[in-house]
């Protein structure tokens, strides 16, 4: 077994793929407070600057980010008001969804071929749209994959995203196996791609005015489309160039909360509490807006709606 010393176990800043540049912050220190007793160097001004290559609260020694537990945050919001258990019926309503976390909520039981996978979101979709909310309008926001240089390349790479077998998606293929299939950033691009065109050749499962928005799903990313039972058409107001399906989605919801009495973003994720917030203090959220999360299982039930516009009034 080959022992590690200190130096080796201490990381660096890549700066090429074969080169590492070496930066101990401590050493850094040291050799500061030797130089300020050799020459005329205010410590003081010296130690109003971070004394590390990168900002240590934010960053690892070798540049990486430092992940922090957002979780906690948004349990700290939800403290401030009342948890709503159910929403009643009667506003009229828009739903909006992550179409990625859609997809990865499936179970692979549920399906054999890409086309049943397809027949899995429809029914999904379907049950929101007969549900008791008496939904009107849903909005999918997918994530892009296409941006080169993306800020989220190193995250990606952490979760080992940009390794594994890419796979052609045809209707008829067999769905290899789903979760290592969805490592893979490709094919979570090429199956958004197929969902979305999936559900353009069956409009006809929606009824009675209902409306549904891709976002995102679609070889442009920044296209954005509307169907409803007889037509499909572009939204060219609602193209976008944004990356994550959270600013997305809080675009799609400031759209409909011009139209609609409520909005439901069926979301867990902090980043998306904390952007609709900040859109809802602004006052661009004109209704009444409510975050759902959490799931229900046949031994707990954690499902729950934020109500977004009541923490904003309440935090400011």
């Amino acid at each position: 077994m080959k022992v590690l010393t200190f130096s080796e176990m201490r990381k660096g800043l890549p700066t090429k793929k074969t080169d590492r540049f070496m930066i101990d912050s401590e050493v850094l220190f040291r050799r500061l407070l030797v130089v300020s007793k050799q020459r005329d160097v205010s410590l003081e001004s010296v130690l109003k600057h971070e004394l590390a290559a990168v900002q240590p609260s934010l960053f690892h020694d070798d540049g990486t980010m430092r992940k922090c537990s957002k979780s906690d945050l948004a349990k700290k919001l939800e403290a401030t008001c009342d948890e709503v258990p159910c929403l009643t019926t009667g506003p009229s309503t828009a739903y909006v969804v992550d179409g990625m976390a859609l997809l990865q909520n499936l179970k692979d039981t549920q399906f054999t071929t890409f086309d049943d996978l397809g027949h899995c979101v429809l029914r999904r979709l379907k049950v929101i749209l007969d549900g008791s909310l008496s939904v009107g309008a849903i909005a999918i926001a997918f994530d892009r994959y296409d941006i080169p240089n993306s800020i989220k390349q190193l995250e990606r790479q952490r979760r080992g995203e940009e390794s594994g077998a890419t796979f052609d998606i045809k209707g008829g293929r067999t769905v290899p196996n789903y979760r290592k299939f969805l490592k893979n950033s490709a094919n979570k691009a090429s199956l958004a791609v197929f969902v979305s065109e999936f559900i353009l050749l069956r409009k006809e499962f929606l009824i009675g005015g209902q409306k549904l928005i891709i976002a995102g799903g679609f070889v442009d990313g920044c296209m954005t489309k509307c169907i409803n039972e007889s037509t499909v058409s572009d939204l060219t107001d609602l193209f976008s160039s944004h990356e994550e399906a959270d600013t997305r989605m809080v675009l799609h919801a400031i759209h409909f909360s011009e139209r609609y009495d409520r909005v439901v973003i069926r979301s867990d994720d902090t980043d998306v509490m904390v952007l609709l917030l900040y859109y809802a203090n602004s006052a661009m959220l004109k209704s009444s807006v409510y975050m759902e999360a959490g799931h229900n299982t046949q031994s707990t039930n954690r499902r729950r709606y934020v109500p977004i516009s009541t923490i904003a009034a309440t935090v400011g």
